[in-house]
């Protein structure tokens, strides 16, 4: 069981470590540091490639992540569109 925690801890940092990554992003654009980064989540440089060993592993996982959400809204209006049209029957 304290593995299970362990796992669910890791996951829910990476989560919100690729989350603050997106937001910095978008407000900062290119100039997007891990510096920034850990300042604006109040943790340390090293926490952050605790869980993303280099930059690049970091910026893989954003851009899994951002294009999950971006399929995931896609698909919502699709289906939000589907649903109406079944609605109008």
């Amino acid at each position: 069981m304290k593995e299970t925690k362990k796992k669910g801890f890791v996951s829910v940092m990476r989560d919100a470590i690729i989350q603050a990554s997106i937001e910095s992003l978008r407000q900062e654009g290119l100039k997007f540091s891990v510096d920034t980064l850990s300042d604006k989540m109040k943790i340390s440089k090293k926490t952050v490639y605790k869980y993303f060993p280099d930059k690049q592993t970091l910026a893989v996982a954003l851009y899994k992540k951002y294009y999950r959400q971006l399929q995931s809204t896609q698909t919502d209006s699709q289906a939000g569109g589907g649903m109406e049209h079944r609605a109008e029957r």
